[in-house]
This record gives C-alpha cells, sequence and structure tokens, in this order.
C-alpha cells in the first residue's frame, strides 16, 4: 500500500548522512528477524509496496508471475505490486510524487528531475550508506564499472536511485527500419540506398495493388509512431546527417556531440531537410495517416497484420511469431541529397530506478530485495523469463532462451512469467559474450552493427546528471520547447511551410530559453568529458555479442 509522506522544510534540512545511518540501524533492528546476508532476508514476513511499469505484453499480476514468486520465496519480502501502464509512467508516478502517497520504490526508471529534487526534499533517501551495508551485488558491479557511481551520484555526493544496464548488442541503434521482404521480392526491388530511391520504392508500392492477397486496399507503404524511440523516425534525421534519437521526453531527445560540442538537431538545416522529406512522403500518400494516433498495440498490429511495407521497430522479431522472423529486410541509414549518413550510438545505461522513499517502514529491507535482482542470474530471469522454462542452461554453463512457441510473439512469450526488461535489471556486455547467448536477439545486434556501425558517431550525448539547480533551471524551459519542436514537426509533416517558417522557429526556440539550455548542457557535458580522458565511452566497443545472422 502506499503511504503519504510529508516533512516540513526545517526537518527536511536536518537529514543528514549521519542521522540516516542512524535510523537505518533503529530501522534494521525493529525489522522482524532481518538478516543482513544471505536469504531469506527477513525470517519473519515483511511487505513492501512497489509501483512496476505494466505493458501489453503482460497479462499476468506479478504475483502470479514465476519469476517474482521465486523471488519472494528466497527472500522472504511479500510485495503489495502497484501497476501503472507504460504509457502513463511518467503521468501518473509524476502524481504520486506530487501528492506524497509514496510506495517503498519504484521499479522502472524516473527522471533525474525527480530523483535529484525528491532525494534533496527529503522524499527519497540516500543511498550510500545502505548500498555499502546491504548491496554486494550493487557494489561488485560499481567495482567492474568505475565510472557508474559518478553517472549515477548527485551534484550533493548522494545516490538517490540507482541504475539499470542492458548492454546487448541490440541496444546499439534506435530503431531499425524493416522492409516487408515478400513484398520487396514480389516487386522485383532492391533494397534503397538513398532518400529519392526510398520514394520510388514506396510509390511502387502504392501503386502495386494487392501485395498482401487479402482483397482489400489495405497496404500501407510507410508507418511509424511519431514521437518516439522505437518505432520512430530517426531514420530519416539519419538520412540527413543527424545521429539523434527521439521520444524519451528527456534531455537526451534530439541530442548529438560534435567536436566537443553539445548541438541540437532542430537548429540544424539536416532538422529542416528531414521535415521537407517528410512532408513529400505524406503528401504523396506513402505515409500512414495513423502515425501521431496510434498506440504501440495498433502499430504492431497493423505488421503483424501484413499490412505494411516500410516501418520502423527496435526489434520486430519481438512482436510477430517465429515463422515471421525472416520475413523482413533492412534498410541502411539512407543517404540524401548534399549529406553524409549517420545514426545514432545508444548509450544503454540508465538511472533513476529503484530509490528507497522516506515511506519505507524498513529501508534495510528494501535494499537487500532491491539488490535480489542485481545478482546476475536474477537479472537474466528477470529480463527474460523463468530458468528452466524460457530461460536454459547449456551443457557449457552458459545459458539461452528456449524457441518461441508457435502463434507468440517474442515479447508476449517472454512478458508472460516476468516483470520483463522495464524492472530493476543489470546485463552488461561481458555477461552478454559470456554468460547468456540470446541467438534471436543477437540476430537483431548483428544487423544493427554489421547496418550502422560505420555510421555512428565518434561522440554521443552522454546525458551528465545536472545539479538540482540546473534540473530545476531545465524543467522551466526544456518541456516548452519540446512541445514546439513536436508541434512545428507535425505540422511541417502534414502541411508544409518548413522553408517558410525556418527563421521564425529558430526566434521562437531562442526566444523560450535554448541559448540557457545550451550552456547548461556544455557545461556538464565538459565535466563528464574531463572525467573520461575526453571520451564518451561505448561498452559495445569490447564485442557485440555473438555473430549470428540466420538469414
Amino acid at each position: 500500500m502506499l503511504r503519504t509522506f510529508a516533512l516540513s522544510a526545517g526537518l527536511l534540512l536536518a537529514v543528514t548522512a549521519g542521522a540516516f545511518a542512524s535510523a537505518t540501524e533503529e530501522a534494521a533492528a525493529e525489522a522482524a528477524g532481518f538478516n543482513a546476508t544471505g536469504y531469506p532476508i527477513v525470517d519473519e514476513p515483511v511487505t513492501i509496496s512497489v509501483v512496476w511499469q505494466k505493458w501489453a505484453s503482460h497479462v499476468k499480476d506479478p504475483s502470479e508471475m514465476m519469476v517474482p514468486e521465486q523471488a519472494r520465496e528466497i527472500t522472504g519480502v511479500e510485495v503489495d505490486w502497484l501497476a501503472v501502464n507504460g504509457d502513463a509512467w511518467v503521468e501518473r508516478t509524476n502524481l504520486m510524487l506530487a501528492s506524497g502517497d509514496l510506495p517503498d520504490t519504484f521499479g522502472a526508471p524516473l527522471s533525474d528531475f525527480n530523483v535529484v529534487s525528491n532525494g534533496e526534499a527529503g522524499a527519497f533517501l540516500p543511498m550510500n550508506d545502505l548500498i555499502d551495508q546491504f548491496a554486494p551485488n550493487v557494489t561488485a558491479i560499481f567495482d567492474k564499472k568505475p565510472t557508474l557511481r559518478p553517472f549515477i551520484t548527485a551534484s550533493d555526493g548522494n545516490i538517490y536511485a540507482l541504475f539499470k544496464l542492458n548492454e546487448g548488442s541490440w541496444t546499439t541503434t534506435c530503431p531499425l527500419t524493416y522492409l516487408n521482404k515478400p513484398w520487396l521480392d514480389e516487386l522485383g526491388a532492391e533494397v534503397p540506398t538513398t532518400t529519392e530511391e526510398y520514394y520510388e520504392l514506396l510509390m511502387a508500392v502504392k501503386n502495386a495493388g494487392d501485395l498482401n492477397g487479402n482483397g482489400e486496399a489495405d497496404e500501407i507503404p510507410l508507418s511509424f509512431n511519431f514521437g518516439g524511440c522505437a518505432q520512430g523516425m530517426s531514420t530519416f534525421f539519419w538520412a540527413h546527417g543527424l545521429p539523434v534519437e527521439e521520444g524519451f521526453g528527456d534531455n537526451r531527445d534530439l541530442m548529438m556531440v560534435q567536436d566537443g560540442k553539445v548541438v541540437y538537431a532542430p537548429t540544424q538545416e539536416g532538422f529542416k531537410d528531414t521535415a521537407k522529406y517528410l512532408h513529400r512522403l505524406w503528401e504523396a500518400g506513402l505515409v500512414d495517416p495513423e502515425v501521431f494516433s496510434h498506440d504501440w498495440s495498433g502499430y504492431v498490429a497493423k505488421f503483424k497484420q501484413d499490412q505494411l511495407f516500410s516501418f520502423n521497430d527496435w526489434w520486430a522479431q519481438n512482436s510477430v511469431d517465429t515463422s515471421r522472423w525472416l520475413d523482413w529486410e533492412y534498410l541502411p541509414a539512407l543517404t540524401a541529397p548534399g549529406y553524409e549518413p549517420k545514426a545514432n550510438y545508444r548509450f544503454s545505461w540508465d538511472r533513476g530506478i529503484a530509490p528507497i522513499t522516506a515511506a519505507a517502514e524498513h529501508p534495510e529491507v528494501v535494499m537487500r530485495w532491491i539488490d535480489y535482482w542485481y545478482d546476475p542470474l536474477n537479472s537474466l530471469t528477470t529480463m527474460e523469463g523463468p530458468l528452466g522454462v524460457r530461460v536454459i542452461e547449456n551443457e557449457d554453463g552458459t545459458y539461452g532462451v528456449a524457441p518461441t512457441p508457435e502463434g507468440l510473439g517474442l515479447s508476449e512469450w517472454r512478458d508472460l512469467e516476468t516483470i520483463g526488461p522495464g524492472f530493476i535489471t543489470s546485463i552488461d556486455n561481458d555477461m552478454y559474450l559470456n554468460m547468456f547467448i540470446f541467438e534471436a536477439a543477437e540476430m537483431c545486434g548483428t544487423v544493427k552493427y554489421d547496418t550502422y556501425a560505420d555510421q555512428w558517431p565518434e561522440m554521443y550525448w552522454p546525458r551528465p546528471m545536472l545539479s538540482s539547480a540546473q534540473i530545476n533551471e531545465e524543467q522551466t524551459m526544456l518541456p516548452d520547447i519540446q512541445a514546439l519542436v513536436q508541434k512545428t514537426l507535425a505540422r511541417w509533416i502534414t502541411e508544409g511551410g518548413a522553408d517558410e517558417e525556418w527563421e521564425q522557429f529558430q526566434e521562437d526556440l531562442n526566444s523560450i530559453g535554448l541559448p540557457r539550455l545550451m550552456e547548461i548542457w556544455q557545461e556538464n557535458l565538459d565535466k563528464f568529458l574531463a572525467g573520461t580522458g575526453g571520451v564518451t565511452p561505448r561498452p559495445h566497443d569490447r564485442g557485440t555479442g555473438h555473430p549470428v545472422r540466420p538469414l
């Protein structure tokens, strides 16, 4: 259950590290049969409340799933699971935090703004001492990745929330652009390499008639999810020299780095030319008219039902049964006139997950419960499914994934018995190379590496942690800037006018704070680079998994 939490400003400022350590010891003494090491965590039942992110692929409550049930049996900790639909995560969690109705922890990432502001206000507890005392798995990961602790540490020196790592080879680029291979073969066409060839191919699809053979005129040449990363339109930015991703709503949206300088893509000519190109496709009737309105399930249904020729997705094999895994060709980073194509490299570290709130009656129990999920095998089964059911142990001691049953998409099969990849997990590149051999995913990763690695930029935006004052300042400007960008881009795609409105658009961006934001971002990028020897680290430079391409 949620617990309402409120503190006066004076009391908040009095919460020092020493006082908190003392409070932690007292809470530990009060917890019924608390064990500082080993399992179970408690000898007598203790219930904690956890808000988790539920996706369309989740059909069970966590209390009915095998992986969370196993955790309950091992740890002895009962969990009151509070579901928030994935599409409503930001809105619902913001309301919880604003109201003071807090769980013990949140099982999916929160924004830097929410983490730092609630940490400094006392709603989230400093975790530094708790980690040192009760989190050996987290500590081992810090030892393995020395830059990770600074990545999640606030400017006041406190850790208010933890990390989520997925360094699988398929996380390197977002999204892939797929072409319907049976349709491509029927047309006798080649995979295009330029924006003009792509336009001509989409026109051929539009004029080809009943390519899916269902007797209906329901073929759609191109679809995507406007404003999303996993199914978004980044491909078209890449063609115009902008190696960016989109759709997260934080300050990684449309950001890039050139020669050590922060660049915001909507200020670049390539952004305007991307809008003009997409308007050309829209005006020709080549773009799904629902790109601004359909949700994930509606979007996926279209390529499941063989309506789409070209579409964007993180990984199409996630959403179709195994009989269709080889039905796709992959679109390279297209070349647009006057541009060198680039593709984004996606930094696969995330933070803001699993804060411990001031409403937690037993913070040490919550810390140990959180640390349970960072055990390598626990992270693997949380990500992929129960051991012996979906995750299988090979004769050489490595692990793999059982074949997806006929008629199920990969994500439907994966999320049947686990909370899934959005939850507390850490699977790094070394684990993928030496412990977890997931052939279907490595197929996707190999395709991404082969298709886009040559276009990855030398540097990328690493999302350095801002100070609380800077986050507050950022939040007074960034939402308005992002709203202006999305509204303007949507209008330019559907109505045109990019050339005529370009100068005014730049003036509008400047008038609502972009120059100040650029100063903040550059200052923190400089600090980040100073600590890394002037590079943006790539976990995947040591390898991209086991090459698997059953194509």
